[in-house]
């Protein structure tokens, strides 16, 4: 996309956006970068969550992961799961996090293909729906709820609603979750209303 103007965002050629024509690459080594890219990103990852997100079907991602399984090690997480061999250690090695987050709709670590393994089947619905998809609560690197919010005025009324109980702690970290997406939202007041699913 070029530049905006005003309210429109036109669109140009690549190489007249980079101001210079793209270097052309073998598509076998560009394929092969695609895939350690997507991986040191969102591995472990399956052959078929990869095919989803690069948009060709299932099958045709075998040929990817040939031109670089001796660099790729099957970890047991998921099913069939992947990651690049370099990258075993660091997740071996990683702590989860903690702390409380309310993540937008569509973002990145709620659009992964793997879904079973951060929400537990019975609240998959309740976090991604055809229409009018929630923001979803990180608790300690755990999903534990949605949370919408709605604006009226000048106040933002933000509803967290959980999976379980949560600690008075967490919802303390919520609510000044709240707060800052209140301020982002031009909010001049804010408040916070807790339930359970």
């Amino acid at each position: 996309m070029a530049p905006r103007a005003g309210n429109k965002a036109p669109l140009v050629l690549v190489d007249e956006w980079l101001g210079r024509p793209i270097p052309q690459t073998d598509p076998y080594i560009a394929r092969a970068e695609l895939l350690r890219r997507y991986l040191r990103r969102y591995g472990p990852s399956t052959r078929g969550d990869f095919a989803a997100w690069v948009g060709v079907q299932a099958g045709d991602a075998d040929h990817w992961w040939r031109l670089i399984e001796n660099e790729l090690t099957q970890v047991g997480f998921g099913r069939g799961s992947w990651i690049l061999t370099e990258d075993l250690n660091a997740l071996r090695a990683a702590t989860p996090p903690k702390g409380v987050r309310l993540l937008p709709q569509r973002d990145p670590y709620t659009q992964m293909r793997d879904r079973e393994t951060i929400v537990d089947e019975k609240h998959v619905r309740s976090v991604w729906k055809p229409v009018g998809e929630p923001g979803t609560v990180l608790a300690d690197s755990e999903i534990v709820g949605i949370w919408r919010p709605h604006k009226s005025g000048r106040k933002l009324t933000v509803r967290v609603d959980t999976f379980r109980s949560v600690p008075d702690g967490a919802k303390k970290a919520l609510r000044q979750e709240a707060e800052q997406v209140a301020e982002l939202r031009g909010a001049t007041s804010m408040d916070i209303v807790f339930g359970t699913l």
